[in-house]
C-alpha cells in the first residue's frame, strides 16, 4: 500500500500510521492531530478491491464513524490513491 507510506511525508497533520493488515486484506488506520481517524483498506471483500481501489472510512476523536455525505453511508468504495490523498487532507481539516 505505497499510497500510505507517501501520505506520511505529505501531510503533517498525520500523528501515526497503524498496519492491521492479514493475508486477504490490508489495513491501515491514519490518526491526525485532530483526532480524527482515515481508514483504508484494500482486498478480498473491499469495495474496489477488483477495480485496484481502496475503500474508506472516517472516525471521529471518540471513534464513531462519520458518515458520508456524498454516499450517505459509512464507508466509500472505489476510491484511487489520489482520492485517498484527497481525504487525507479533508480529515487533516476537520
Amino acid at each position: 500500500m505505497n499510497v500510505i507510506q507517501t501520505l506520511n511525508t505529505i501531510n503533517p497533520n498525520i500523528t501515526h500510521i497503524e498496519d492491521n493488515s492479514d493475508a486477504f486484506m490490508r489495513r491501515a488506520r491514519i490518526h491526525f492531530t485532530n483526532g480524527y481517524t482515515l481508514s483504508v483498506i484494500y482486498g478480498m471483500g473491499s469495495y474496489g478491491s477488483r477495480q485496484g481501489t481502496f475503500e474508506i472510512a472516517i472516525f471521529d476523536p471518540k471513534d464513531n464513524w462519520v458518515p458520508f455525505e456524498e454516499s450517505d453511508d459509512n464507508v466509500l468504495g472505489y476510491q484511487s490513491m489520489e482520492d485517498v490523498i484527497v481525504w487525507t487532507n479533508k480529515v487533516a481539516a476537520m
